[in-house]
């Protein structure tokens, strides 16, 4: 009986120092969590959590009053504003092209009064009596025939620019005259317009052609004789470049 009662006591004094061993474990767990909590005032126990705070949705814009689709324009005036903006493009080529011939036209002219001098200074130093004595000099008679082929080239130059200059003024015309038409092609009927466009495209055919480089033919122009420009030299002599 004593056996079994000092096992009792024994057994009973073990369950009590366990369960004041778990108490003291949870009280330091509970102080340590509401430590750490004090630190952040969004953690403190048995503390409602806080609702997050809703993105206030920005305001849109209010729409302003959007321009209302284009209409599209019909195919008449697709049509005549193509063959206008081709005119148009013609005109400002042809502009370029007049500039071009007229500063060959000048170059050539340049280069007529370089070898009108060379030969009469040469003429002057050789004291020469007439042209069929000078051409005997072949500087002289190459100057002269070069001569001869640049008053050739220029006048065949001029009569490039005289066309150019003609293209120029029609395109300027037909511009005027049918960009009128256009604003008013939604009541033209579609055979006016095709006879607009018809007049348009006789000028683009006739006149686009000289936009292009092309060979300059010389051989339908008369040229002067040598006689005669050794003559013009002599009795309008030009100065000799130093």
């Amino acid at each position: 009986m004593n056996h079994i009662f000092i096992l009792f006591v024994i057994y009973l004094s073990g369950f009590l120092i366990f369960n004041i061993e778990v108490n003291q474990i949870n009280f330091f767990n509970f102080n340590l969590a509401y430590a750490m909590g004090s630190a952040n005032t969004d953690q403190i126990p048995n503390s409602q959590p806080r609702k997050p705070n809703k993105a206030k949705k920005a305001k849109r814009p209010k729409k302003a009053n959007q321009a209302q689709p284009q209409k599209k324009p019909s195919t008449e005036e697709s049509r005549l504003r193509e063959r206008l903006d081709k005119v148009s493009q013609i005109r400002q080529q042809l502009i370029q092209k007049e500039k071009s011939v007229n500063s060959l036209i000048s170059e050539y002219h340049n280069n007529i009064n370089d070898l009108k001098a060379e030969v009469g200074n040469i003429s002057a130093q050789n004291r020469y009596q007439g042209y069929n004595e000078a051409i005997k000099n072949k500087q002289i008679r190459y100057d002269i025939r070069l001569i001869q082929e640049r008053t050739a080239y220029i006048e065949k130059l001029q009569q490039v620019r005289d066309r150019i200059n003609d293209g120029k003024q029609e395109m300027v015309f037909l511009e005027r005259k049918f960009s009128g038409d256009l604003k008013m092609v939604s009541v033209l009927g579609k055979e006016e317009v095709n006879k607009i466009i018809k007049n348009l495209n006789v000028a683009i055919t006739e006149y686009g052609p000289l936009t292009k480089k092309s060979a300059i033919n010389i051989s339908d122009i008369k040229k002067i004789s040598g006689e005669q420009i050794y003559s013009d030299i002599l009795s309008n002599p030009v100065p000799h470049k130093k």
